[in-house]
Order: structure tokens, then C-alpha cells, then sequence
């Protein structure tokens, strides 16, 4: 009876002890809990909105313009941020005054992003040919995003993982989903 007992608790022991070390590694390689902190993704992701971020497809598939990423802050060692991805690996990006350019095969397109708020004023004018490895992010709330406008293209490599899945606040719970862009070509070509 006490040997029966003993091999019970083992195998209990041994079945905790797999759940826990699969819960770890479900954690560490594929979603990870995310607290938004800042005010850079206003109004689409605010101040304590409770995401989980998916690790894993990024390393399969290509990523798509205006989808919202967790990454290593490149300014701030130790910090966190999540931001849209604007400019895709090997397109030049031109921020003017009051619009952002995408420049592809030697035609210029006017970035039309319906998630924005407010009217953004930008400061700096840049323009960047991004490498194959490369991504030109921004936050939502461009007056008061730090992003690659200030601390310039982010590697791939950066990324932590893609803002899949929206927990709290319950009353916008669900999948995120990426928003329609447009690229309107511009008045003139490269």
C-alpha cells in the first residue's frame, strides 16, 4: 500500500513538474503577456491594455505594413516598446512636414494610415533607404512617439513579437486586426 502511494505521488510529481517546464517554454518561445505603458499608441492602445504577443510566425512569414510589434527598445536598453511597422526591409522611407512616403521600384506612394491620431506635425524631415533586415516603425500618436524617426530603423532581429491578441479592457477583448493601407502614388516618380 505504501509502495502504491510512494509510485502515485511520484507520477504526480513527474506530471507537475512537465506541466510547469511546458508552460515555461509555451512562455518563453511562442505568447508572452504584454502591458502597454506610454501614451505613443493612442487612442488604438492605451495606457494598461492588456495584450498577449505572439513570437513565433514573424520567423515564417513576411510582415505587413501596418502591423503593431513589441520589440527591444535600440535607445533605451532594458525597455520595451510596441509600435506600428511603417517601412518594410528594403524600401526607402521619406517623412516630410506633413506626410510619410514609401518609395518602391522608383515610385513614390503617399502613406494614407487611418489609425493616426490627430494631425502629426513632424519636426524632421528624414529619408532612408532601409536594409534587408530592417523596419521603419512609429507609434499612433506621432507628437509624442519616440520612434524611428529618433533612434532610426530597428532589425528584424529586435522584434519580440507581433500585438496578436487584446485581453483587457473587455469591452475591445479580442484578435488585432491589421488596418487596410493605402499607398496612393504621388504627383511625381523618383
Amino acid at each position: 500500500m505504501l509502495r502504491k502511494s510512494y509510485n502515485f505521488l511520484r507520477y504526480i510529481g513527474f506530471g507537475f513538474i512537465f506541466f510547469v517546464l511546458a508552460l515555461v517554454l509555451f512562455r518563453l518561445f511562442v505568447l508572452e503577456p504584454f502591458v502597454v505603458r506610454g501614451a505613443s499608441m493612442e487612442p488604438n492602445f492605451q495606457e494598461g491594455n492588456y495584450l498577449w504577443i505572439e513570437k513565433v510566425s514573424y520567423h515564417f512569414s513576411n510582415l505587413k505594413r501596418g502591423e503593431v510589434i513589441v520589440l527591444n527598445a535600440p535607445d533605451n536598453p532594458g525597455q520595451v516598446y510596441i509600435k506600428r511597422v511603417i517601412g518594410l526591409p528594403g524600401e526607402r522611407v521619406i517623412v516630410s512636414k506633413d506626410s510619410i512616403y514609401i518609395v518602391k521600384n522608383g515610385i513614390k506612394f503617399q502613406l494614407v494610415e487611418p489609425y493616426v491620431n490627430g494631425v502629426p506635425s513632424y519636426t524632421k524631415e528624414e529619408d532612408m533607404v532601409l536594409g534587408s533586415d530592417e523596419l521603419f516603425v512609429m507609434g499612433d500618436n506621432r507628437n509624442v512617439s519616440e520612434d524611428s524617426r529618433f533612434f532610426g530603423p530597428i532589425k528584424v532581429s529586435a522584434m519580440i513579437g507581433r500585438a496578436w491578441f487584446r485581453l483587457l479592457p473587455t469591452n475591445e477583448k479580442g484578435v488585432i486586426a491589421i488596418p487596410n493601407i493605402v499607398l496612393r502614388e504621388s504627383s511625381f516618380s523618383m
